[in-house]
């Protein structure tokens, strides 16, 4: 899960400069908005750039006043001849990512792999089994450049269990530690994240069977403590009695992680290993209803402690809410179906801009972009 610490983006001096034309009062419309901010300094950026002839992604369309981002063309390629599934992945670096995957054509076995960007080229390095049986639910987090916590459902035999272990990514290798167990009974929808260089947490969907073979299902989390390749296993919490699907979870900080299933989200709370969740669960998916088990897989992104975005699979659209955390306190601030538009263009000085002009599926668009490049999400020079 990718955690970042947004002090100062383009985006946010793009509303900074809207709020300080209009004093806060009068909306500027969609529509105007590409006239209206041109020229508008927010701090020390400018919007007042045009680049020309960008094109419109197929299928898409994008009108003039919608935000759209740049990125990069590196072209198709495979880092696995065969099916791959269960796929996570993470950054180490401004040039490299790993991803780990379940590889169907090798015996389903829980594979990672790292990726080297140089320019618009993209190196695979040599694939690294880190579990040599079935492997679903996987999730990776980076601890550092060079570390990476990878946890998943292995299956062997007729036994699921929740597994994890460490990844030490070299110059030309990927080793993998030990396996430790963090859960006994069959695990799904397995999401990890970092809390600190030494600390994740696990979220997962656990099934048991008692003695009289009735089964129960439960959404539960717990602290992982590394040492080397080491992995120590806190206390799990159960954060919902009932099943449990569509997990996903983010830190908010050391102690504080935010936690989603179906349609819902709540903030646990973190002392060490011991996790508590005090604040009560939220809505976002007005598709679903308090204990519905409905809904989709999702992704939160926490742009600080205090704030989060939730994109994920909707009725007919793909859909984003944005919520505020006070303590174990969520609220929604906004849900909407309109994303922001994201072009073929190569533009290693601009990631984002407005649109001046209209344009559908292949049809070039002017967008007015900031005369100093965006500044990317950091966190002491990482994000994981």
């Amino acid at each position: 899960m990718a955690r970042y610490s947004i002090e100062d983006t383009t985006l946010t001096n793009i509303a900074n400069a809207i709020r300080n034309k209009t004093n806060n009062t009068n909306p500027i419309a969609v529509s105007d908005m590409a006239d209206e901010i041109s020229g508008i300094s927010g701090g020390e950026l400018v919007i007042n750039g045009i680049i020309r002839e960008y094109e419109v992604n197929t299928g898409a369309s994008v009108s003039a006043g919608d935000f759209v981002e740049f990125v990069n063309k590196f072209g198709n390629g495979d880092f696995n001849p065969a099916n791959s599934y269960y796929l996570s992945a993470c950054k180490l670096d401004n040039s490299r990512v790993l991803v780990a995957y379940c590889d169907y054509g090798n015996s389903y076995v829980g594979t990672a792999v790292v990726l080297s960007f140089d320019g618009t080229t993209v190196r695979v390095g040599t694939e690294k089994v880190f579990y040599n049986k079935t492997s679903q639910y996987i999730s990776v987090a980076a601890l550092t450049e060079s570390k990476v916590l990878v946890a998943c459902c292995g299956i062997s035999g007729n036994a699921d269990k929740g597994i994890a272990c460490v990844l030490t990514v070299g110059d030309k290798a990927v080793t993998a530690g030990p396996m430790f167990t963090f859960n006994t009974s069959v695990t799904a929808f397995t999401s990890v994240t970092k809390l600190t260089d030494s600390k994740v947490l696990v979220a997962y969907k656990a099934t048991e069977t008692d003695e009289d073979n009735n089964t129960t299902n439960y959404g539960r989390a717990v602290v992982l403590t590394i040492d080397g390749t080491v992995i120590t296993v806190g206390t799990n919490y159960t954060f919902r009695n009932g099943n449990t699907n569509y997990i996903d979870v983010a830190a908010l900080n050391e102690t504080k992680a935010i936690v989603s299933y179906y349609g819902s989200a709540e903030v646990l709370t973190l002392d060490g290993t011991t996790i508590t969740g005090e604040g009560a669960s939220v809505i976002f998916n007005a598709g679903t209803t308090a204990g519905s088990t409905s809904g989709s897989y999702k992704s939160i992104i926490p742009f600080t402690a205090t704030n989060v975005l939730i994109a994920y699979a909707a009725t007919g659209v793909g859909r984003y809410t944005s919520l505020s955390i006070d303590d174990t306190t969520i609220t929604i601030d906004q849900t909407t179906s309109n994303g922001t538009k994201v072009q073929k263009a190569t533009s290693n000085l601009h990631n984002v801009g407005i649109a001046k002009t209209s344009g559908a599926s292949g049809e070039t668009v002017e967008v007015y972009c900031p005369t100093m490049p965006t500044q990317r999400p950091t966190n002491g020079g990482d994000s994981n």
